[in-house]
């Protein structure tokens, strides 16, 4: 690999925040479908605790310094 494109590589520190939000989403993804089930599920509490995983995205995300490619 080219010096050239290894500056292009994501960090460990960008590396572990990708990561983090992939978890997040698939936390989300599984409430999702929790929530469109025929479950009797407290619906606030499952909205509260989307709400929590968006923003833990959103610090992930901004820890994030530069383009990944």
């Amino acid at each position: 690999m080219a010096p050239q494109e290894r500056s292009r590589l994501p960090g460990p520190e960008a590396v572990r925040s990708a990561e983090e939000i992939g978890r997040a989403l698939d936390q989300m993804l599984l409430l999702a479908e929790l929530s469109a089930s025929e479950a009797d599920l407290d619906r606030e509490t499952l909205q509260r605790t989307v709400e929590r995983l968006k923003d833990k995205i959103d610090r992930a995300a901004d820890r994030i310094e530069g383009p990944i490619r």
